[in-house]
């Protein structure tokens, strides 16, 4: 009974609707928020699963519940990968990743596509984090 009375008012102080998931989804153009893996998303039963799979995630795991302002799409790889570690502190771990993948390839002269673009997504990740402090 107090599991259910406690359930409820957790609820209230955290709302997150379905269209709410939904719509962050879209808003995350279906990547994984750190490492802009594109996210696999099935409705139902999982039948195999794997480390692209969509998982919703809790960007401060200090707050109880998702909410709105405290929900982000990761992939089950990142997800765990956070686990209690800081959101950003996580999300800082691409971007080195990334930075050290693109002196690589610029010094065998060859920065793909793909590349250039994670570049440039965490450079503006970068610059929001900056404006942050």
């Amino acid at each position: 009974m107090q599991i259910n009375r406690a359930n409820r008012a957790w609820k209230r102080q955290n709302p997150i609707t379905y269209n709410d998931i939904l719509s962050l989804l879209e808003d995350q153009n279906y990547k994984c928020n750190h490492c802009h893996h594109n996210l696999e998303c099935s409705f139902g039963t999982l039948k195999k699963p794997n480390g692209w799979n969509a998982s919703l995630d809790r960007i401060n795991g200090d707050i109880d519940g998702y909410g709105k302002d405290n929900a982000q799409w990761l992939c089950i790889s990142c997800n765990y990968g956070k686990n209690r570690m800081d959101n950003e502190e996580h999300k800082n771990k691409f971007f080195i990743r990334d930075k050290k993948i693109e002196e690589i390839t610029k010094e065998n002269g060859c920065l793909t596509n793909e590349n250039q673009n994670l570049r440039d997504e965490n450079r503006v990740l970068l610059e929001m984090l900056k404006k942050n402090d």
